[in-house]
């Protein structure tokens, strides 16, 4: 990779008329070209700014998400930036140090989010320079590895030997703009508009809000969900602290029949847009519709408040039906390709609890007591990230 701290060859211009004596040369040497600095993102009011205009800034970028990282798993928010102090910022690349007893040092942008694009300046002259000199400056600084979550690669189709790929995705977005019954009409006519009507029927209650109340009937349910899936819950605490962080941006949505919850999801709005980040059930009611119904009231409430698309997050590849129920709502599916540095050698394909959970040991999870794996995940999410 260029070095993006090395000084350009000086070039100049030579004045001709004349004698040497009357008229001296004079060469212009170019600037030293900008390194890359560090920053404190919770800190530097800066940074969010940068969030405040930037196309390419989303929920997972912000200052709410970092101080959630921070409080409930103790990493260390790090960024960079071409700006000097003082400046206002133009690019920026974010990370969050990882330092736990179970897993080496690494550097991570960032922790459980589904992407989490690198802020390039905006003239696509630049954007190259800025992207080389982020990354340059954080190389500079790992010890470890680095892993970047981008929706798009940042060396367009080139490539880059010295970082492999490490895990790989589908994600979904759809848009949710315009008239509201073209928009209900445009989702899967069975498995979204018939079980909605289906989940009115029922007369399934839904509250939303977030309350402890609410957080508590969640993660119940993301317990039972996770169970079901052989791997531990995330830990209670970190729903906590993103919603005290996020405030009013994060909404939780909790289904309920005759009094008992038997679907949740959580949602995170910034700007125009909507992301769907956890859904939980019950899988004993998911014959009345709930999830459905859930996902339309949260559209609905996310329209409200000004979203234009649906991000409705990463899944494996090889989750067909994670991914099915996705595509219903009129979403399209893209790759999403993590990098890391340095490269891997085959580079993994699959990263977190999936890998893990072939594994015999993870296996057994879903025949531990639930408080045996309600701790297991406090324990073990920290070491993941």
């Amino acid at each position: 990779m260029m070095d993006a701290m090395a000084t350009p060859h000086p070039s100049g211009n030579c004045a001709a008329a004349g004698t040497p004596s009357a008229v001296p040369i004079v060469v212009a040497k170019t600037a030293p070209a900008r390194a890359a600095r560090q920053f404190d993102p919770l800190s530097d009011p800066r940074w969010e700014q940068l969030l405040a205009w930037h196309p390419d800034a989303g929920v997972f970028h912000t200052t709410a998400w970092l101080r959630a990282l921070q409080a409930c798993y103790g990493y260390e928010p790090v960024a960079y930036t071409s700006a000097n102090p003082g400046e206002p910022l133009s690019d920026g690349l974010v990370f969050c140090r990882v330092r736990t007893w179970l897993t080496r040092e690494r550097m991570v942008s960032v922790p459980f989010a589904d992407h989490c694009q690198p802020l390039l300046a905006r003239a696509p002259d630049d954007a190259g320079k800025s992207w080389q000199r982020l990354i340059t400056a954080a190389q500079r600084d790992r010890r470890g590895y680095i892993e970047i979550r981008p929706l798009r690669t940042p060396w367009g189709e080139t490539g880059n030997t010295e970082w492999g790929p490490s895990a790989e995705y589908a994600q979904h977005t759809a848009p949710i703009a315009g008239a509201r019954e073209p928009l209900l009409r445009s989702f899967h006519k069975d498995c979204v508009q018939r079980r909605i009507r289906r989940a009115e029927r029922e007369q399934l209650d839904v509250e939303m809000g977030r309350s402890p109340a609410l957080l508590d009937a969640f993660f119940a349910l993301h317990a039972l969900t996770r169970r079901r899936h052989g791997l531990p819950p995330q830990p209670r605490a970190w729903f906590r602290h993103l919603a005290e962080a996020c405030g009013d941006t994060l909404t939780v949505y909790v289904a309920r029949k005759q009094g008992r919850a038997i679907a949740a999801i959580v949602t995170l709005q910034f700007r125009e847009r909507l992301t769907y980040k956890y859904g939980a059930s019950d899988a004993a009611w998911h014959a009345l519709g709930a999830m459905p119904l859930l996902m339309w009231r949260a559209i609905e409430e996310g329209r409200r408040r000004g979203a234009r698309t649906l991000e409705l997050g990463r899944s494996a590849t090889d989750n067909v039906g994670l991914i099915a129920f996705k595509s219903h709502w009129n979403a399209q599916r893209q790759s999403l390709t993590y990098f890391r540095f340095p490269s891997s050698g085959a580079g993994a394909r699959r990263a977190g609890w999936r890998q893990l959970a072939r594994k015999p040991a993870l296996a057994l999870a879903s025949y531990l007591p639930q408080p045996l794996l309600i701790a297991a995940g406090e324990l073990l999410y920290r070491h993941i990230a």
